[in-house]
């Protein structure tokens, strides 16, 4: 019954047991070529058929290949083979690239493959793990998505370019990065990757993380990643560095990054940089280029920070472990409700409370035991 169906299809062809798509050439002017182990049959009312058991074939015209366990076909108003609806275990597989999914279906006109359900796409240096996956205008375009929970997830072996420091690298070295996005869009004409939705990206090498709305990636003809451009909440995260802006956008063969509309620029314990437009170097010990348009910049450069002295009531019970004496500990008691800034501060507060005596035998003791934040 599997060959009725099969022949039912305009120009197919219905292979026998012991032969298979993949044993020999499909012809070239069929339609497409099928296999099943399982049983098949036809519905004329509703001009569809179905293939049972693992079922295989080729679409010959868009250089298809499937398999699954399960597959409809489904003619048009016309009476034109219109699709093929296919469930679990399903590969797809074009030139360069293979999606595995539990449901598919491929559109014979166009060549539409969308697969959803634990989707995966594998193809050269590409992994993407997404809800739904289309790849569309003859293979040249992917897009995927997540779910309202869950993100995709992508990762990109590409080719680093360059050094930190600007220079060519003498051997090619990986830059692998990693992506979790709401939705993508892979467009290999024009080798861009375009992400949209709460995107994380990771630069596993560098230790770089970009967040933002929207990430747009492009890349050389030999894999390596040329530019970047992130906005809407955009943030860049380096090993001693944070920069946000409004949009971020990377320059020169990456060497730079251009910060624009609400610029901050972050070394912790060092300074904080604001302005309208700043560019700075993309290797972090670099600092700034310039300041775009000449427009002033805000710089703030914190202050060494003081540590706060408390005489807590656990401190003074250890001094009275210690030897203090606890008619010395009853004039400190009042100090054990206040907060002191610096060491310097709180000396002062104990001398205060003690006589001279006491404070030359037990001040180092009574320090050390304050709490320290």
């Amino acid at each position: 019954m599997a060959g009725v169906a099969a022949a039912w299809l305009l120009g197919a062809t219905a292979f026998g047991v012991d032969e298979s798509p993949e044993d020999r050439d499909c012809p070239p002017f069929n339609t497409m070529c099928l296999r099943a182990d399982g049983e098949g049959g036809v519905d004329l009312q509703s001009n569809t058929a179905y293939l049972e058991g693992n079922v295989r074939g080729r679409v010959v015209k868009h250089q298809i290949s499937l398999r699954a366990q399960v597959l409809k076909l489904i003619r048009n108003e016309r009476d034109d083979l219109a699709r093929l609806m296919m469930d679990r275990d399903v590969v797809v597989t074009q030139p360069g690239r293979e999606v595995m999914a539990d449901h598919g279906l491929v559109e014979q006109a166009s060549g539409l493959v969308v697969v959803w359900g634990n989707a995966t796409l594998t193809g050269g240096n590409l992994t993407v793990q997404a809800d739904e996956i289309r790849m569309e205008n003859k293979g040249t375009l992917d897009r995927m998505r997540g779910t309202a929970t869950e993100p995709f997830q992508m990762k990109y072996l590409g080719k680093s370019p360059l050094t930190e420091n600007g220079a060519p690298t003498p051997v090619d070295l990986p830059d692998t990065l990693t992506v979790t996005a709401a939705n993508g869009v892979v467009d290999h004409s024009k080798r861009q990757i375009s992400l949209t939705g709460n995107v994380t990206l990771e630069r596993v090498e560098r230790a770089w993380k970009i967040t933002a709305q929207k990430i747009v990636l492009t890349f050389s003809p030999r894999n390596e990643l040329t530019q970047f451009q992130a906005s809407g909440e955009a943030a860049l995260e380096q090993p001693g560095r944070t920069v946000t802006a409004d949009s971020i956008v990377s320059g020169n063969q990456m060497t730079t990054v251009l910060l624009v509309g609400n610029a901050k620029v972050r070394k912790p314990g060092e300074f904080d940089l604001a302005g309208d437009r700043i560019e700075v170097y993309s290797d972090a010990g670099k600092g700034i280029v310039q300041n775009a348009n000449q427009k002033p910049l805000v710089l703030t450069i914190p202050g060494q920070r003081q540590t706060t002295y408390q005489l807590t009531q656990d401190a003074l019970n250890r001094l009275e472990f210690a030897g203090v004496p606890r008619s010395t500990l009853d004039k400190l008691t009042p100090l054990s409700s206040r907060s002191f800034l610096g060491q310097e501060a709180m000396t002062a507060a104990v001398q205060q409370a003690l006589t001279k005596e006491e404070a030359d035998q037990y001040l180092n003791a009574i320090v050390k035991q304050a709490k320290q934040e």
